[in-house]
């Protein structure tokens, strides 16, 4: 096995867990495992969108989506991850659900590895303008009175 397949092995390895840490809500293990530096490359016109730059960022963005669907927020991998050099890709559906709304994205995340850490990441949606009026309509409907 060549050097640059177990670096490929190991990114894909790398970008399963964080998936996995991102499903379980380990927020604080992702700060193992990506750049303190991280940009994250956000698609759209909603208020999730936009590069955002440094762990604190990032997490804000995650937690403000987690927080506005009171944790309905699913993010599954489908198929195989794959990985390119320090490229590695993964198709992910994401589910969220608030307000009485729902919403199914599908796409690609794409993630930069470098020594044996996640650098950037870009996510591109096959339905950018359904998300960008789910996250319009969650932010602008007001919250049901409790009963």
């Amino acid at each position: 096995m060549s050097n640059a397949t177990t670096t490929q092995e190991n990114n894909i390895k790398l970008v399963q867990t964080f998936f996995d840490l991102l499903e379980k809500r380990d927020i604080f293990a992702i700060t193992e495992i990506a750049s303190p530096e991280l940009v994250w490359h956000q698609p759209g016109k909603n208020r999730f969108s936009g590069s955002h730059r440094g762990l604190i960022e990032v997490g804000m963005m995650v937690a403000g989506m987690i927080a506005m669907t009171q944790d309905n927020l699913e993010i599954t991998v489908e198929g195989p991850v794959t990985a390119e050099n320090d490229l590695v890709r993964a198709k992910v559906t994401l589910t969220a659900e608030a307000k009485g709304l729902s919403l199914t994205r599908t796409g690609m995340d794409t993630f930069k590895v470098e020594n044996g850490i996640i650098v950037e990441a870009w996510s591109e949606s096959d339905n950018q303008s359904e998300i960008d009026n789910f996250w319009a309509e969650v932010s602008a409907t007001p919250a049901a009175a409790p009963m």
